[in-house]
């Protein structure tokens, strides 16, 4: 006798805030009742061990690697790493799911995050461009795919668009940091992956002087304080340096936004055309707001924190990953004003937003949800 399995391949993205994402992508299989194949899948299924769960799993895929299965089984081998806190075994495993699963968006987008945490250029555009190119094969599909619910292929494609604008990204801020000698052939794959990208003419005009002075440590602080001493520095070059330094340095990349934000305040460059300037400036003041509430928030600053992120949502609706990370720290800021003070509507916007951040269904959804959680119960909302 024969028993059909319905098979959920849960692949895991880690994020900012060490945050899970989890796309299910289900999968059939025949597999004869009572086999040797069938055991094992019940015992790593029943398996209370971790480290018990990761030999069976190891076990299985050393005796079925060709069996469809396997993307059920890299499920339970990846997610029980992740709680054994093995995060490298985990992104090895995303590696062997694209072997097997070439268009895995999911798969690609936790090895493309991973680069960009360890700041490793080269993986950062290896996996940038394996992100764009999957996610191009999966929106081109117009149905769902063999055995797949209509829900499920919506998730699907949603979670492509959101990976491919995150690909988008990495390309730019990757450009912005390449030395000028070395930048033609990051431009060449950016264009042509995002020919229409609204970071693309930000990456070939201003990036390349930018990115020299940012790269040449004191010197190019130095160079940039002077070019905003003149009043010769525009605004995409002190966009590129607060970026560049915000990761790196808070403290420098506060004062850039800060004198960024002036910048844009102030009466337009002479060297940008009259109709770019609204959509530079718009960037320009979301990005600062963005990042300076960011920082806020890191330093539980949370007064601040709340007022930058408050400015920067009018600006970065478009940007899914920037305002879901605001929407969530807005949360929890919020949350903590609220401890120190007497004013009610601080914890009604530490819900209203964490909700609006669980809603977008990002990859720190499932921190969300825990802060919703403790909120709730800190104030007996349940």
């Amino acid at each position: 006798m024969k028993v059909r399995l319905a098979l959920l391949s849960v692949v895991l993205a880690t994020s900012y805030a060490t945050a899970q994402d989890k796309n299910k992508v289900e999968a059939y299989n025949v597999v004869e009742e009572g086999s040797p194949q069938a055991i094992l899948i019940t015992k790593i299924n029943e398996e209370a061990s971790d480290e018990k769960r990761v030999a069976l799993c190891l076990e299985y895929e050393k005796k079925y690697l060709n069996s469809d299965t396997m993307l059920w089984v890299y499920d339970q081998l990846q997610s029980t790493y992740e709680k054994l806190g093995q995060k490298q075994n985990a992104l090895g495993v995303s590696q062997r799911i694209l072997k097997i699963d070439p268009d895995n968006v999911p798969a690609a987008h936790a090895l493309l995050t991973d680069a960009a945490e360890r700041k490793d250029a080269a993986a950062e555009l290896t996996w940038a461009t394996s992100v764009a190119d999957i996610s191009k094969r999966v929106l081109a599909a117009t149905t769902p795919k063999p055995g797949e619910e209509p829900n499920e292929f919506k998730h699907r494609v949603e979670f492509a668009k959101q990976a491919n604008q995150y690909a988008e990204y990495v390309f730019y801020t990757v450009a912005s940091q390449t030395a000028p000698k070395d930048r033609p052939p990051v431009l060449d794959a950016f264009r042509q992956r995002f020919p229409q990208s609204k970071y693309l003419q930000a990456a070939e005009s201003t990036g390349t002087e930018t990115t020299r002075v940012v790269l040449n440590g004191e010197a190019g602080l130095a160079a940039i304080d002077k070019a905003l001493a003149e009043g010769k520095a525009d605004d995409e070059m002190v966009l590129m340096a607060a970026n560049y330094y915000l990761q790196r340095s808070p403290e420098r990349a506060m004062h850039y936004c800060q004198r960024l934000l002036q910048i844009v305040n102030g009466p337009k460059p002479a060297s940008v055309p009259d109709g770019d300037w609204p959509r530079r400036r718009s960037i320009a003041m979301g990005q600062a707001y963005w990042m300076m509430g960011m920082i806020n928030s890191s330093a539980e600053d949370y007064a601040s924190a709340d007022r930058n992120l408050r400015a920067a949502l009018g600006y970065i609706r478009g940007d899914e990953q920037k305002t879901a990370a605001a929407l969530f720290h807005l949360g929890y800021a919020n949350f903590r004003l609220a401890a120190s003070s007497s004013d009610k509507t601080r914890v009604q916007d530490a819900i209203r937003y964490t909700e609006a951040c669980i809603k977008m269904n990002t990859n720190i959804k499932a921190a969300a949800v825990r802060n919703l959680d403790l909120i709730k119960r800190q104030y007996n909302m349940q």
